[in-house]
């Protein structure tokens, strides 16, 4: 019967038009037309193939070079059964109609259609894949990473991996990772307190991104890197651009490494992945949430002449006393900084830095004025929160 036949499209894919051809069951074209690389194009071919054959979209066989894509997904999305072929096997199937195999994508497209009727054992029939099955693998190959990686809690992985948990996800204080976490150098010169401002300081990177870029462009927005796409979007205009200049670009990308295995940071997307938080790096992100991971080391260039592995000390913070109560004022100093930071909406650190804090701590001012000899304030900071800091200094009068 005429509606029990088969009918074979074949889509020469390109990045800014398709052209696709169709035919019958004998070989015979039915139609040809090219379509705009887009959500509209994509939809109207498959409103066309539809009206052409008449044909419910099972009965339509499609035949495509990638295997994967916007162009594939729409397709299957439709009903239509897609099957993928090498490349290199086309180029056989191409020489029947051209001596030459040379390119032309009107023709390529009626040889997809023509070696799908003939030789269908050559293609592979895409199936739809459950988007919670890649979900499951893609966790269970993160956890891999996390556990060959290190950085983070060993048995916080396990617990993962089995998919177990029941538990809080803290930490569990007795792997070698939270072990090497507890140690005074864990972080490579950093306090406990300026790596968790470091952790954060990236991941606001990943928040500015906002699901619109990769990873790299979260590398060059928090060093402060020129970036035609930071530049296009304003992202080079805004408090995090910058933040981590001091940092290089291969450490940096190691730490956002660690991030996505921590499970703070993720990707969405299949031909450009995309970066974004996850609900738990919103939480380390905003402090309601422990940073629990471990820098990467990193051996910095020294002077000429210097030693391959020496380290460039940092600058030394100003000396000073520090007892009981600097320590209890500059505990009460973070916790007005965190009470002035979510009234913002922004980080803590855009606040302003620990070691700002400790300097607060030590020096004790008693004006705006005074205030300009602290470490990392300026005007605009001093403007902004610098009222709110001397309410507290004076409670420890």
């Amino acid at each position: 019967m005429e509606e029990d036949r088969n009918w074979f499209v074949g889509v020469d894919w390109a990045t800014e038009a398709h052209r696709v051809r169709v035919s019958d069951a004998h070989g015979r074209k039915i139609g040809e037309r090219s379509f705009p690389h887009g959500g509209a194009g994509l939809a109207e071919m498959a409103d066309w193939i539809l009206d052409l054959t008449g044909a419910a979209p099972e009965k339509i066989h499609v035949a495509i070079e990638v295997p994967h894509g916007p162009v594939v997904e729409s397709l299957m999305g439709r009903g239509f059964r897609v099957h993928a072929i090498n490349p290199k096997q086309l180029d056989r199937f191409r020489d029947r109609f051209s001596p030459a195999g040379a390119k032309d994508d009107s023709r390529d497209a009626e040889v997809l259609a023509d070696a799908l009727r003939t030789d269908p054992h050559a293609f592979r029939r895409l199936a739809p894949i459950d988007p919670g099955v890649v979900e499951h693998k893609w966790e269970l190959f993160l956890e891999l990473l996390r556990w060959s990686e290190g950085g983070s809690c060993r048995h916080d992985s396990i617990l993962r991996y089995f998919g177990d948990e029941a538990e809080t996800l803290t930490g569990c204080g007795r792997c070698d990772e939270c072990q090497r976490l507890d140690e005074p150098d864990a972080h490579d010169a950093h306090d406990a307190a300026e790596a968790e401002e470091i952790v954060r300081k990236a991941l606001s990177g990943v928040a500015r991104v906002r699901g619109r870029f990769g990873l790299r462009a979260a590398v060059n927005l928090v060093r402060g890197m020129k970036d035609d796409r930071l530049l296009r979007s304003g992202l080079d205009r805004t408090t995090t651009f910058g933040v981590l200049k001091d940092r290089s670009e291969m450490w940096l990308l190691r730490l956002y490494q660690r991030l996505v295995t921590a499970g703070w940071v993720g990707f969405r997307g299949e031909d450009r992945p995309v970066v974004e938080l996850t609900a738990a790096g919103r939480d380390v992100m905003t402090g309601q949430r422990p940073p629990r991971v471990l820098l990467p080391r990193e051996v910095r260039r020294g002077p000429a002449g210097a030693s391959r592995g020496s380290r460039v000390a940092r600058a030394p913070e100003p000396d000073g006393p520090w007892g009981e109560a600097e320590e209890a004022l500059f505990q009460a100093l973070r916790a007005r900084r965190h009470e002035l930071a979510s009234a913002a909406r922004v980080p803590a650190y855009v606040i302003a830095h620990d070691r700002t804090l400790r300097d607060l701590a030590r020096l004790r001012p008693r004006s705006a004025d005074a205030l300009g000899d602290v470490y990392g304030l300026g005007a605009a900071k001093i403007a902004r929160s610098g009222k709110a800091f001397l309410e507290v200094i004076a409670r420890f009068a």
